[in-house]
């Protein structure tokens, strides 16, 4: 099998060539027992990837024997520790954005396979109630600004029904069916007749 890339020297240096597409590269050394080491490197990644990612791992074992059983939150931290001054401020101010929660909150090592997702369960399931959280708040927000008694008719809800976010999603829900005068009214006269719950807000508002 023809190999991939060529040795030749320029100079003093020596390059490697691109057997299929003819690009040249330097291989930084002068050394004419080092120069076919590194070529022959670089055949054998291009001829076996997989193989060339299990020696990389073995070389770093080797010489950093815990690379393996570190995570993201290291690699980070290690990071700040070469930032000083107004560096180190917006890698710090960098590392508190949302973006880097997947990476940052995960307790997983970190895996130098590719094109996989490595996802902590119980990390999943702390996004999923954010999202959960982030989606009741949302419809809070939107019930209290139905009208003026909203607030107050809520917070009787909340007093006397143990799954007060049903009601409030349904009341919510209602109030993109019948207009918004109707669904105000309807609000008021409940809370007047200490009516808290979302079924008689349907029967009145249509």
């Amino acid at each position: 099998m023809k190999p991939r890339f060529v040795l030749f020297r320029r100079g003093k240096v020596f390059y490697c060539q691109d057997s299929t597409t003819g690009r040249q590269a330097s291989l930084r050394t002068r050394d004419a027992a080092e120069a076919p080491t590194l070529l022959h490197a670089r055949n054998e990644a291009f001829r076996q990837p997989l193989l060339n990612l299990q020696l990389a791992r073995t070389y770093l074992s080797a010489t950093d024997p815990e690379i393996a059983q570190r995570s993201w939150r290291a690699v980070m931290d290690e990071m700040g520790r070469t930032k000083t001054g107004v560096t180190l401020h917006r890698h710090e101010s960098a590392m508190k954005e949302a973006a880097f929660d997947l990476i940052l909150v995960a307790e997983h090592v970190r895996s130098f396979e590719r094109q996989q997702d490595v996802v902590h369960p119980d990390h999943e399931q702390a996004l999923l109630r954010d999202r959960v959280a982030a989606r009741d708040q949302k419809i809070l927000l939107r019930f209290l600004a139905l009208c003026p008694q909203a607030r107050a008719y809520h917070e009787q809800l909340a007093e006397r029904r143990l799954n007060v976010g049903h009601h409030r999603q349904k009341i919510v829900a209602l109030s993109e069916i019948f207009a918004a005068d109707k669904t105000a009214r309807a609000i008021a006269d409940a809370h007047e007749l200490c009516a808290y719950h979302c079924e008689h807000m349907r029967m009145t508002s249509s």
